[in-house]
């Protein structure tokens, strides 16, 4: 039913297991399958869904390496003005 909290299950689901979410309109599937040709759409959503993810997920594992390295750069600078 409507309001039920589905989507944000679906939503949490995907997170936890790191896979991208992508919402889409329940009129667009029938007892056949996808209909129109909104598919194409439906695809890149969910792609640039996946590719925003692993792009956050990049930009996670090299932070602590990044802060670390400027730093070193900062302190450096800082030293060899004195």
């Amino acid at each position: 039913p409507t309001g039920s909290g589905k989507t944000e299950i679906a939503r949490r689901l995907a997170k936890l297991v790191n896979a991208p979410f992508v919402k889409t309109e329940a009129t667009r599937f029938t007892e056949t399958g996808i209909v129109g040709s909104n598919t194409q759409e439906m695809v890149e959503d969910l792609m640039e869904a996946a590719i925003q993810l692993e792009t956050d997920a990049a930009r996670e594992r090299v932070r602590g390496v990044a802060q670390a390295k400027a730093t070193e750069i900062i302190v450096d600078a800082l030293l060899k003005e004195q």
